[in-house]
């Protein structure tokens, strides 16, 4: 009896190979620490755990993104619930997502190449090959490993399902069952986007990646009347109200680049640099250069500084137009392409966020691997002709090897991301200047009572070329110092003053929070205390007129330099500090602080009605707002005197 192997059952046989190997690559990694952001998108479930918030609070009440990301934090919730409160159970669920995504990834890509007329004979194993490079691929160690990533990973999965659903429904439509189009099409890919956008907002390139698909595979794009309603319903509509959105309401969307040290034209010039950066990465991973220590990417300030700048523009230009032009010849290379360049289309375009995350390729990256197969087809047009037997021994010999050497990379990464340890000092080998890499291994050493090393990681920032740096590292330095029990040294804290930045952002909010601790320990030896604290967060500000009041780090310093006027006992100066912070959009925490202070200061009509405002800002889910409401409101009952008084000395 003879038996027959179908390029159909190699495929499946090579994905589910990779995907227990890739569960076997990621697993030691599993058990790894959280690290930056993980702690604060995750303190709404240890204060539920702690029964000081409801699950209300913990799905909606986010503030990652514009729409809360209600499904990530709702997954979260359930991961939480099922497998307690530590890294492995988040971990675990994201591995889980991350071999799905592979799934949906092979599943879209075997069904797309079946279309591609040089390609089409061999689309079930390049399908599989292009999700086995994806899921191999060391850059998505980031995501992975990254608790909070599970934002992009779900984001990820219901794009990769949308796409699967339009392919279906064009593909019915297209053999004119259209009630099975139909469902597809105008309801479950609706429900898949809703629910992508609502996991991270970047999922609102899901029709737009649609439209890449259309205008490559299919043989008359755009013709019927279902397939026309359909990009204007979810393509042309979300622009159209997008666009009217920033019209209207710039800040909404714009507004926080008032928090940066770029501006709109610098990220968008950045952003052409990150792209080559992540193409570079993705064709040519190196280790060294991976990681989510990334906040030393250089800002392009004109179209030549740095000069990489414009070839990088220049070249975006030159491959889109290559694309373009090949469109019908090689489809796989217009759509891989577009579908790289088109992924980004959120994170890397106009919005005011950072410059560069490598997990920003989480669901772009497979659309570059796609557009290579693209380019390769056309030397089907060569006359050179390889024995088919050769030819497959040497394609077999190139899968092998470049699976082998993603395997290692990513081995290796999954290492480093077994502790915080490892990390952090991977961070600092590899790119010594990064902020964040300085602050994490302050941070490590601290932990570890190394204060000689910490001194010196913070004293290197006093010297650097960045007055944010040098500042920062006045004030580390004096944490440190305080914290070895040597005392802190005002001479920093008047030297953090000189630095004179136009703008404040997260990163001082940050600094002052360890420091106001130690003062508040009595860990500075009476060398600082909560006045001068105080006192410098309020000389730091005042260079920052340039800067809105209501810029979020703006009404977080002026609320932490209240809180230490409180503590210095020198409560007219908290009460203007705590008026200047509270703005339209800050935290009702913010309103509550200034109600306390008014309550102190004898003025009972203004502790009402800031807690009236106070109460307009915190839902009925949320349970220790409401119970911070009852307990101000008891005071304020409790004050004897409806006539104000003058502001306590």
């Amino acid at each position: 009896m003879s038996f027959h192997v179908t390029s159909q059952q190699h495929a499946r046989i090579l994905i589910y190979v990779a995907l227990i190997g890739t569960a076997f690559l990621y697993w030691p990694g599993l058990s790894g620490p959280f690290i930056l952001d993980d702690p604060f998108n995750l303190d709404p479930i240890q204060r539920w755990l702690d029964g000081q918030a409801s699950i209300a609070e913990i799905i909606f009440g986010n503030s990652s993104g514009v729409l809360g990301r209600p499904v990530s934090m709702a997954s979260f919730w359930v991961t939480v619930a099922s497998g307690g409160m530590h890294p492995f159970p988040f971990k675990f669920g994201n591995l889980i997502i991350h071999l799905v995504c592979g799934l949906l990834i092979w599943q879209v890509v075997r069904r797309i190449l079946a279309r591609d007329t040089r390609l089409a004979a061999h689309a079930e194993l390049l399908g599989a090959g292009v999700s086995i490079v994806w899921l191999l691929h060391p850059i998505n160690v980031s995501t992975v490993l990254y608790a909070v990533q599970r934002m992009a990973q779900l984001s990820t999965l219901f794009v990769l399902a949308s796409l699967w659903v339009y392919v279906s429904g064009r593909t019915y439509l297209e053999q004119g069952h259209s009630r099975k189009a139909a469902v597809y099409l105008f309801a479950a890919f609706p429900a898949l986007l809703l629910l992508g956008v609502f996991s991270k907002e970047n999922a609102a390139v899901a029709p737009a990646l649609c439209l890449v698909i259309e205008l490559a595979y299919f043989r008359n794009p755009l013709d019927t009347k279902q397939v026309k309603g359909f990009f204007g319903l979810f393509l042309a509509l979300p622009c159209v109200l997008a666009l009217t959105a920033l019209l209207l309401s710039p800040e909404r969307l714009i507004g926080l680049y008032d928090t940066r040290d770029f501006t709109l034209t610098e990220r968008l010039l950045s952003q052409s640099r990150a792209l080559f950066e992540y193409i570079g990465l993705l064709l040519w991973p190196r280790g060294g250069a991976m990681g989510v220590f990334v906040d030393d990417f250089a800002t392009s300030t004109s179209l030549i500084s740095p000069p990489s700048t414009l070839l990088a523009i220049l070249g975006l230009f030159g491959v889109s137009i290559f694309a373009l032009a090949l469109r019908r010849r090689a489809p796989s290379l217009f759509a891989g392409w577009f579908l790289f360049l088109v992924g980004h289309g959120v994170e890397s375009t106009f919005l005011p966020l950072e410059l560069y995350f490598e997990h920003r390729n989480y669901l772009p990256g497979f659309g570059l691997i796609v557009a290579l197969l693209g380019l390769a087809s056309l030397a089907t047009s060569s006359k050179i002709r390889l024995d088919a037997r050769l030819a497959s021994v040497l394609t077999a010999s190139v899968a092998v090897l470049i699976t082998l050497c993603l395997g290692l990379i990513t081995r290796d990464q999954v290492l480093i991301w077994r502790s915080q340890e490892s990390i952090a000092r991977h961070a600092l080998e590899n790119r010594p200047t990064s902020l964040r890499a300085i602050l994490e291994n302050t941070g490590i050493a601290i932990k570890n009572s190394d204060y000689a090393t910490a001194m010196a990681l913070t004293r290197n920032l006093t010297s650097s070329d960045n007055p944010r740096h040098r500042l920062l590292g006045h004030i580390h330095s004096i944490t440190v110092e305080c914290l070895s029990g040597r005392g802190g040294s005002p001479d920093d804290l008047e030297s953090a003053t000189e630095e004179r930045l136009d703008k404040v952002s997260l990163s001082e909010v940050q600094a002052f929070g360890p420091l106001a601790k130690a003062v508040a320990e009595g860990r500075c030896d009476k060398a600082i205390d909560a006045s001068q604290v105080g006192d410098t967060i309020v000389k730091i500000l005042d260079h920052t007129q340039a800067q809105s009041a209501a810029s979020k780090p703006k009404w977080l310093m002026r609320t932490a330099a209240a809180q230490q006027y409180m503590r210095a006992n020198r409560w007219s100066d908290a009460e203007a500090q705590a008026e200047l912070a509270w703005q339209p959009g800050a935290d009702a925490a913010v309103g509550a602080l200034l109600t306390q202070v008014y309550i102190h200061n004898g003025k009972k009509e203004k502790a009402s009605r800031v807690l009236s405002q106070v109460a307009d800002r915190v839902d009925g889910y949320e349970i220790g707002g409401q119970r911070e409401i009852l307990r101000l409101q008891q005071k304020i009952d409790e004050m004897t005197s409806l006539k104000e008084e003058a502001p306590a000395s």
